[in-house]
């Protein structure tokens, strides 16, 4: 974890967007190999780029990372077309560094959880492991219908 660490905060520093997400991919595709995840590098399919999947607990979940500026509606929305357009049982993570506007988050979305940067660094900092937040984030989506809770509310 701390060789990781230290790529986020090297990745942090970078003021170009687009390198910055392109090497924010990359650090999550090692974050979940870290933990067995079996992850898989991004791809294309039909013309739209998927920036990464990975298994946990036998499902498998479609990966969207954004490191720019808060995610909002529109950009939550694209997000659940391409998890919902999958096989029936498909599920996404978005994993959005600035975290989400405040109008983003709707009932229609049930398909994906929302992971920000505090939750980032809390695992880095060995204080909850990947999987751990990932049953506690989806256990709490099911049980409310809340994708977004960092690691604090989830207490």
């Amino acid at each position: 974890l701390s060789k990781l660490k230290v790529e986020f905060g090297i990745i942090a520093v970078n003021k170009n967007f687009n390198q910055r997400g392109f090497q924010l991919e990359k650090f999550l595709y090692k974050l979940f190999l870290l933990f067995d995840l079996e992850p898989k590098g991004s791809f294309k399919i039909h013309g739209e780029q998927i920036d990464g999947a990975f298994t946990f607990q036998g499902t498998d979940f479609l990966l969207e990372a954004k490191w720019k500026s808060q995610v909002d509606r529109g950009q939550l929305a694209a997000f659940c077309y391409k998890v919902e357009s999958k096989f029936k049982t498909a599920v996404g993570l978005l994993v959005t560094i600035d975290g989400v506007t405040s109008e983003a988050i709707s009932p229609d979305f049930k398909s994906i959880i929302i992971m920000d940067g505090l939750d980032l660094v809390t695992i880095l900092e060995g204080r909850v492991s990947l999987p751990d937040l990932l049953f506690k984030k989806r256990r709490r989506a099911i049980e409310t219908g809340n994708i977004y809770q960092n690691i604090y509310q989830l207490q």
